[in-house]
């Protein structure tokens, strides 16, 4: 029976790497995400130039996101006959980054530089503020996700433990002796940490 739970664990291993992997990989990617919608509308303020934005803001990110915006800026410089210009070359980023704050961004980019609005300072400022919002709400999620996701694994791990007292509070009673050896006992028990370590390794 400890057999059958060691290889339930050893089988439960890859999809927890996987997870732990994926999970790195969408903060990394979230990280990416921030660092461009935090710089991006301030930088377009300056001067309120999509090219000029994408330039300054080439520098300022990494990984996907400096790729994209660096395509971006390659189809504003070598696509100028293109009538959907600034949507084609912000798209390019959307693609990579579909996020309805990016979208929001890029939307607004295009209608101050067409427009050349007066208010476009108010503009900016409130997305900003949603923006610096929306990344704070993230976080939150993320925080509360990770504290309910310990407190299960905890709850799940104390439920071992207080198997494994009860296992031995009985097998030293007189009463119960020699119960831990019945199969009935083994199989159940091993139906019921089998269950808990799947629990874990769905919740983790």
């Amino acid at each position: 029976y400890i057999v059958i739970l060691a290889i339930i664990a050893f089988l439960c291993s890859p999809s927890l790497i996987i997870a732990w992997f994926n999970q790195a990989y969408n903060f990394q990617r979230f990280s990416i995400l921030i660092d461009y919608l935090t710089n991006i509308v301030p930088i377009f303020m300056r001067r309120t130039k999509i090219l000029y934005a994408l330039t300054e803001v080439e520098d300022l990110v990494y990984g996907d996101m400096r790729v994209a915006v660096r395509k971006a800026i390659n189809y504003l410089n070598n696509s100028g006959d293109d009538p959907e210009l600034y949507e084609n070359a912000l798209a390019i980023i959307e693609k990579e980054f579909p996020n309805s704050r990016v979208r929001a961004v890029h939307k607004m980019m295009i209608a101050i530089e067409r427009n050349v609005s007066r208010d476009y300072e108010t503009t900016c400022t409130y997305l900003m503020k949603d923006i610096d919002n929306y990344i704070k709400r993230i976080f939150r999620f993320q925080k509360d996700l990770k504290n309910r996701r310990n407190q299960l694994v905890i709850l799940c791990a104390l439920t071992l433990l207080m198997n494994s007292v009860f296992a031995i509070m009985f097998a030293s009673n007189d009463y119960f002796a020699g119960f831990e050896t019945n199969t009935a006992f083994q199989v159940s028990n091993t139906v019921f940490i089998a269950s808990v370590l799947i629990t874990i390794a769905l919740m983790l």
